[in-house]
């Protein structure tokens, strides 16, 4: 953990003028390494935090220490970091990853982390909600691409997400946020089913489906004061029409406003688990190609975005098809876990937009190639807590259309050894996903085969996995 002594602002280190420090002004060690740090259309100061940075690079320099130029991701699962330094190093761009819990240390004590192990970063890449604020207010102050760290609650709180989207004339659900129970119960009586749900949680973390007063009471009693997955502490929950319909998610990269589609999915509903308030469990999704319905989901999906004000980047929006299509959440960063799909993937098209304006320009603003249903994740569902069976791994794996297991399945292979599971109740505690790709009738009937597997899927306690019980590498959503 950071100690307080390292807690003090970077502008104590940015300068005092516009003009005082430029390169007409700047000492011949420092006009060696301007171009590093610099912004090409400025010649005066170089922006707040580029120059405490400039400052300990020089200092170093003449003692024979070089900086390591790196770009900073926020991201937990050790996978999704390789893939991205894999897709920078083609450019010849390098990065390191930050826990995401160390995001709330803010920009000024992570930005002397960075230094106090030689690092300058060139940008901050969130690829996890708590990420978000960080990345903008430091690319901010580095004077890199960046969306606006004044509009970063519009792409962080689910409940300002739709309140700007009504105000645009955009499709939204009717909601309310509060912390009084009554309140919500009040609401539900004039709007029907509700979803009850914290206001930047993820993954489905603390979302409730509610039918009446005790439901809505129940879930109050969970979830408020509660501290969730994002690190924060429920102090008031949204309260909203509940849209249930077919469900879709898109993944984009902004550059200048310019929004480009990656990868488009679609499926049927979540399921519902449990009695009185219910929890809503991922299902599969399948990979869409363009259709009518993908189109006006995706310019659906730039319309928000760009009324979030997110101009650059990557975002996760999911939505859901009613009469049409009504936003359910963006997430102003990547998808969880790898990508899913055949290049460009989503890394690859952030890669482009960060060092290869001319090749992002000439993508298509939607994928070309028609690869619907060929393509699917299915998410796993233990119905009691104990054991996933080797047997059961092994019949997943054999699979036609089986590419490769995923979230707290990653890295599984032959030869199987039961996993320890806990009941499914939201996307964290999922066992993990099934990856399948190949012919769109191939993809489909397995996706079905999957969920018969499950039905003998999970045991409880056995001999076998009081002897070895076995650890998986989980990813985040």
């Amino acid at each position: 953990m950071l100690t307080d002594e390292l807690r003090y602002p970077l502008r104590h280190y940015s300068t005092s003028s516009s003009s005082s420090l430029s390169p007409r002004s700047l000492p011949k060690e420092f006009s060696e390494v301007w171009d590093d740090f610099a912004d090409p259309e400025s010649s005066d100061s170089p922006p707040e935090l580029v120059a405490r940075f400039l400052i300990r690079h020089v200092l170093r320099s003449m003692h024979g220490c070089r900086l390591r130029r790196v770009f900073l991701l926020v991201c937990g699962y050790p996978p999704k970091g390789s893939a991205v330094e894999a897709a920078f190093a083609s450019y010849g761009h390098h990065t390191v990853c930050l826990y995401p819990h160390f995001a709330a240390e803010g920009a000024d004590v992570i930005a002397e982390l960075l230094d106090s192990r030689g690092f300058v970063p060139q940008g901050v890449i969130p690829f996890a909600d708590c990420g978000i604020h960080l990345a903008d207010e430091m690319n901010s102050r580095l004077g890199v691409r960046h969306n606006s760290p004044k509009t970063s609650s519009l792409r962080r709180d689910k409940y300002l997400q739709q309140a700007v989207l009504q105000r645009a004339g955009l499709p939204a659900a009717l909601q309310i946020v509060t912390a009084d129970v009554r309140a919500a119960q009040q609401f539900a009586r004039a709007n029907g089913q509700v979803v009850v749900k914290p206001r930047a949680s993820s993954g489905g973390d603390g979302v409730w489906l509610c039918n009446d007063d005790d439901d809505i009471l129940t879930a109050f009693q969970q979830e408020l004061g509660k501290r969730h997955q994002e690190l924060q502490t429920n102090t008031e929950l949204i309260v909203a029409q509940a849209l249930i319909g077919e469900e879709w998610v898109v993944n984009t990269v902004s550059r200048d406003g310019v929004h480009k589609v990656s990868d488009a999915w679609y499926g049927p509903p979540k399921l519902i688990a449990g009695a009185g308030p219910q929890h809503f469990l991922y299902n599969v999704q399948y990979l869409a190609g363009e259709s009518p319905r993908f189109l006006e989901v995706t310019q659906m999906v730039k319309s928000s975005l760009t009324a979030l004000g997110l101009q650059e980047g990557a975002a996760h929006t999911e939505l859901v098809w009613l009469d049409k299509p009504y936003i359910y959440e963006v997430n102003a960063r990547c998808s969880g876990g790898l990508p899913r799909v055949p290049p460009p993937t989503q890394l690859d098209v952030l890669a482009m937009s960060l060092f290869d304006q001319s090749g992002f320009s000439k993508l298509p603003e939607v994928p070309s190639n028609d690869m619907t249903n060929r393509v699917a994740v299915v998410f796993l569902i233990g119905r009691i807590t104990g054991w996933l069976t080797a047997a059961a791994l092994e019949k997943l794996s054999s699979l036609k259309t089986f590419w490769r297991f995923e979230r707290g399945l990653a890295g599984c292979g032959p030869p199987f050894k039961m996993v320890p599971v806990t009941k499914t109740t939201g996307l964290f505690s999922s066992p993990g996903a099934v990856v399948l790709q190949g012919e769109s009738e191939d993809v489909l009937q397995d996706a079905q085969t999957i969920r018969k597997v499950e039905t003998t899927a999970y045991v409880e306690t056995t001999e076998e996995s009081r002897k070895c019980p076995a650890t998986t590498e989980s990813s985040p959503g």
